[in-house]
């Protein structure tokens, strides 16, 4: 029985052919073992297209001025299917037995590629070199990939401005029916006109907070608290803000003032 350990890095090299270098292993520790119960570094060839590919006549190789240093024996991968192929040295082909390329690879990196027959171009390579490698970890292309949205547009979401309130709603029990609905995105806006933060904006200025600063000054280092705290708490300007530009204002932010500065 055959094992397999290890995660996958990702790079981007050539990538041209039918038939690609789809992962590799260099550094095999703990990971896939051979018919003579060893474990041996190992090249993955995939068939990227959507038709039958054969085998014969491709070659792999470790070495750039020798293109044709192992040819693959003849057989036929299915659209998408992929073949492990052991790089151990042991330079094997037999008839429906794993295959063994006559070269190994190096953990430290060096040149890897795969060519299409009769020709001495690469369709799919890593060159000049691929970088030093990780035991137990593959290294190769992505040649297909999904996505998935997690929260669609049109999904409602809870919000709530809070005063000096308790954490229960941290708990994956809490009942959030008493809060406002929204839709997503929830969070801070640059300007966007958004009917919903309006309200939300209103909400949070009429819970009457302790520290509200407007940033409206448009000289000194002194930032006014327009809070329920007053004076006590103003605050000094660090840096060098932009006291005398444009800010937010008016439709887009309908609780700010219509001369607000950044």
């Amino acid at each position: 029985m055959m094992a397999f350990l290890g995660w996958s890095l990702i790079l981007t090299g050539t990538l041209q052919g039918q038939l690609i270098i789809n992962e590799f292993l260099a550094s095999n520790r703990r990971g896939l073992i051979d018919e003579d119960r060893q474990r041996v570094d190992w090249i993955e060839i995939a068939n990227t297209s959507t038709q039958p590919v054969s085998t014969e006549g491709w070659s792999l190789t470790d070495d750039p001025e020798r293109p044709k240093k192992w040819i693959l024996p003849s057989r036929v991968l299915r659209a998408g299917e992929h073949l492990v192929i052991f790089a151990s040295g042991k330079n094997r082909q037999p008839q429906g037995g794993p295959w063994h390329t006559n070269f190994k690879l190096a953990a430290q990196g060096e040149y890897l590629g795969l060519y299409a027959p009769h020709t001495e171009e690469a369709i799919s390579d890593f060159s000049p070199s691929y970088p030093p490698q990780f035991s137990d970890i593959s290294y190769g292309f992505v040649w297909r990939e999904e996505s998935f949205s997690l929260i669609d547009p049109n999904t409602e979401g809870r919000l709530k401005v809070p005063d000096n309130a308790d954490m229960d709603w941290i708990q994956s029990d809490f009942n959030d029916g008493a809060w406002t609905t929204s839709l997503p995105s929830m969070g801070y806006d640059t300007g966007t006109k958004d009917e919903q933060f309006a309200g939300h904006a209103l909400q949070l200025k009429a819970s009457q907070p302790e520290l509200y600063w407007a940033f409206e000054e448009t000289q000194g280092t002194l930032a006014a608290n327009q809070g329920s705290l007053g004076s006590a708490a103003r605050g000094l300007y660090q840096g060098q803000p932009r006291l005398t530009q444009e800010g937010p204002r008016p439709p887009a932010f309908p609780i700010l003032h219509d001369d607000n500065l950044a």
